[in-house]
């Protein structure tokens, strides 16, 4: 069956969300569907701008307007269109979704790409309820999304597809050693990431007498408070906040060890990214981390919160630079063989060609 797709984010930053959509939308019109990109909030700077409009996807940005006129506008395209499926990548636009396609011949998808009790903190509460429960179908990237947060037995019904890589622009090189231990992280700056412990960790590696230099890839409202706090630690040489990057594969091989020390996630692409480089992860047991790492086999995975645990699986990879190098192998090997793109682009299509067949 030939499909058309609209696919609708709130915006096209540099976030985990967008990237599986341009993933997802980008493949999908090199192998000749009609796609098309609505972004509910414009941002011509955005990072999945350019690189949406550079492979020829249709992009639709909203500059204007609220919540009424975009979604009017939306339907309104969905019935010229005659799109097939319409496929909700930001959570509170769930419910516009469900709306847009109301009475068209279009259906409409939710996403859930984090814990729903994450998004229950961050939305309306009516919203958050609406786009809990429409429109019918939900695709979540992770196995956790209703830990601890259940909406009961008459909820709708929500697939799981695991977020995937283009591992073709992933090269796997081995890390140097040059006497400075080098460490990364990448995420958006927010409470969650948990970013504060992680400057924790490196105090305390400092305070061992350990030589580490650490970067940190990523923006967020949190920034000023995470400086201050590295500056007062007198760690300014040592911790290094570099703002966001496109060179993501580039960022990460430039180190030894990629940590990652969330208590929230979904399914963390920056986990995979960092097996795909082939570097040893050292990880908090967030989300679908169990998933995607095998714990002493191709990364470290320790309790979420736990300055102790993160502290001694440094040390476990310091110390034994031959347990670092193998679980970076290992990593790039499960990568290679759990993470394909192919195979994600297939799950959603034939979700997609079994959704309409209901």
């Amino acid at each position: 069956m030939e499909l058309s797709v609209l696919y609708v984010v709130g915006d096209l930053g540099n976030g985990g969300q967008e990237r599986q959509m341009y993933y997802l939308s980008t493949a999908l019109h090199r192998m000749g569907y009609k796609v098309t990109v609505v972004a509910w909030n414009y941002n011509k700077d955005a990072k999945y701008t350019a690189l949406l409009e550079k492979e020829g996807v249709e992009l639709i940005q909203y500059k204007e307007g609220g919540s009424i006129q975009k979604i009017a506008r939306t339907r309104k395209l969905i019935r010229e269109r005659k799109f097939d499926i319409v496929h909700s990548f930001t959570f509170y636009l769930n419910f516009y979704v469900f709306l847009c396609t109301l009475f068209t011949k279009a259906v409409g998808i939710g996403g859930i790409r984090n814990r729903l009790k994450m998004y229950k903190k961050s939305t309306h509460p009516l919203l958050f309820i609406l786009s809990s429960f429409f429109p019918r179908y939900f695709v979540s990237n992770n196995y956790k999304y209703n830990e601890d947060y259940r909406l009961g037995p008459f909820w709708r019904k929500v697939f799981v597809i695991s977020n995937a890589l283009d591992i073709s622009k992933f090269r796997y090189s081995e890390s140097s050693e040059n006497g400075t231990l080098q460490t990364v992280s990448m995420s958006r700056l927010y409470p969650e990431k948990r970013i504060d412990l992680l400057i924790d960790v490196i105090a305390e590696l400092l305070k061992k007498g350990y030589k580490v230099k650490h970067r940190h890839a990523g923006k967020g409202p949190l920034h000023e408070s995470l400086v201050e706090k590295v500056n007062n630690l007198g760690l300014a040489e040592n911790f290094t906040f570099i703002g966001e990057t496109n060179e993501v594969n580039e960022f990460i091989s430039s180190a030894n060890i990629f940590i990652l020390t969330s208590y929230h996630e979904g399914c963390p692409n920056v986990v995979m990214e960092a097996m795909a480089s082939g570097r040893a992860v050292l990880t908090t047991d967030c989300g679908d981390v169990s998933y995607l790492v095998n714990n002493n086999e191709n990364g470290i995975i320790v309790p979420v919160n736990d300055l102790d645990a993160l502290v001694n699986g440094m040390e476990r990879l310091i110390n034994d630079t031959t347990l670092t190098a193998t679980l970076g192998k290992n990593a790039r090997a499960a990568a290679e063989e759990n993470f394909s793109l192919e195979k994600y682009v297939a799950n959603n299509i034939a979700l997609y060609n079994k959704i309409l067949k209901n």
